[in-house]
């Protein structure tokens, strides 16, 4: 792992940039799809699930100072299932940043850039990405604390610019479409907090055990604000937002707002703020996915690496022939594999570790008394 210690705040920073880049696209939409009405009191519903996790996974963390959730898994099955979970830990960040950079692109490609191929605007990222992962983790952190409030200041002029096409009946009937769809097949909106992964990895560069609880609940309810502003933005001025085909769920926001009669179309300011926030965004994801590849490997420099993976995430981007298929793809790879290896999987694997150094400690506990 990277040897910077990174701080609190750079540390909710980090987390907060994993979240809502997905608020950008495509989550917003998403989640008013599967709830309707009901989706700010499903986003409630599901911030407290998504706090009694991490408080779980806290707890369990700190019987491991200074591991990360790769060496907590070495630790549990051993470097065969270590080398495994950590091989599909680098294949789903890898993924994910393609999903999410070629919806982007595709997005920017419809709005501004219709004469520039997909491509290109993909490869402009990609080697944006690399240069600043070639620099490491206090390089991704300083960028990623220039960028970030930008894109919070965004969100919050998008909220209170849209207020004059607010309809707040849109809320109701409260529950939605029953009690069923908002708290038992809504638990599945929990996806939205799957950026939550970014914690795994940086507890062992956190100065201090306690640091890692300040990151977590803070980014945490800190998310949760912005997502309720994102969403109710959306559900009070756009009735159709859930059948949207936009690939920039925000973007649709920001193309309706004008500033009297003389400033209009401010769209493309907005553009200016997310195109640098994706890229931090994915140097993020790249950082990581580098630092658990460098971990399984044992390699003492990972820079070599950067360019390979960035090439990578380039292949994944383009596999796709249209939108369609990108759009099943972030809805079921993204949606169900985040809830499934993100909160199942990695609470599994840390109660398991858990049980395993609470029984070595009995035992050994037991072999000293009998001496």
């Amino acid at each position: 792992m990277d040897s910077y210690k990174i701080k609190v705040i750079e540390g909710i920073s980090l987390v907060i940039t994993i979240l809502l880049a997905h608020v950008l696209l495509s989550v917003p939409s998403a989640l008013i799809s599967q709830t309707a009405s009901s989706t700010l009191l499903n986003i409630l519903y599901v911030a407290t699930i998504t706090i009694i996790f991490f408080f779980i996974i806290y707890k369990l963390f700190s019987l491991f100072p200074g591991s990360n959730i790769i060496d907590i898994s070495g630790f549990l099955g051993g470097k065969v299932f270590k080398f495994i979970y950590g091989i599909i830990y680098i294949a789903y960040i890898l993924g994910m940043s393609a999903i999410i950079i070629r919806l982007f692109s595709e997005g920017l490609s419809l709005i501004s850039f219709s004469h520039i191929d997909v491509d290109f605007i993909i490869l402009i990222f990609i080697v944006a990405v690399g240069i600043v992962n070639y620099f490491g983790l206090k390089a991704i952190c300083r960028l990623n604390i220039f960028i970030l409030p930008l894109m919070i200041l965004s969100i919050v002029f998008l909220y209170f610019a849209s207020i004059g096409e607010y309809s707040f009946e849109r809320v109701f009937p409260i529950l939605g479409y029953g009690l069923k769809e908002t708290f038992v097949d809504g638990i599945s909106n929990i996806f939205a907090y799957s950026g939550i992964y970014v914690l795994f990895f940086i507890f062992p560069l956190l100065t201090k055990i306690s640091d890692f609880k300040k990151v977590g609940f803070s980014s945490i309810l800190i998310y949760t604000v912005f997502l309720l502003l994102s969403v109710s933005a959306l559900l009070f001025s756009i009735p159709q937002v859930a059948n949207t085909t936009s690939p920039l769920s925000l973007y649709i926001l920001a193309r309706q707002i004008s500033l009297g009669e003389y400033i209009q179309n401010i769209d493309a300011f907005f553009l200016l703020i997310w195109i640098p926030f994706l890229f931090a965004y994915l140097s993020i994801n790249m950082h990581f996915a580098l630092a658990t590849f460098k971990q399984l490997t044992n390699i003492k420099y990972s820079r070599g690496m950067v360019f390979f993976f960035c090439t990578v995430i380039f292949v994944l981007s383009l596999l796709s022939k249209n939108m369609a298929e990108i759009y099943m793809l972030n809805n079921t790879f993204y949606k169900y594999t985040s809830i499934i290896f993100i909160f199942l999987l990695s609470l599994i694997i840390l109660v398991f570790a858990g049980i395993k150094k609470l029984i070595l400690h009995l035992m050994k506990k037991g072999a000293q008394n009998n001496v």
